[in-house]
């Protein structure tokens, strides 16, 4: 009888504990996919950094044009934008 007993409140104890090692394994999912997402969200970040500082280096503004032909004026310069594009 003792032994139903113990059987029995073994199963209590299980069934009272069972759904809290669920929800703790649902949360350790949980963070480690938020994780992953803050994670590209930080590598996109750093791609838009990049890419935008290699636009600014390729672009050229009028003054920088006007300084690079030095006193070459027969050569006409297109835009940076024109060259960008094709």
């Amino acid at each position: 009888m003792t032994e139903t007993h113990i059987t029995d409140i073994a199963r209590v104890i299980q069934l009272a504990i069972a759904p809290v090692f669920k929800m703790i394994g649902l949360m350790f999912v949980a963070g480690r996919l938020a994780l992953i997402a803050s994670l590209l969200a930080f590598l996109r970040e750093i791609f838009l950094a990049v890419t935008s500082a290699r636009n600014a280096v390729r672009l050229q503004l009028p003054l920088q044009r006007i300084l690079s032909r030095g006193t070459e004026q027969s050569t006409p310069t297109r835009p940076a934008e024109e060259r960008v594009s094709k």
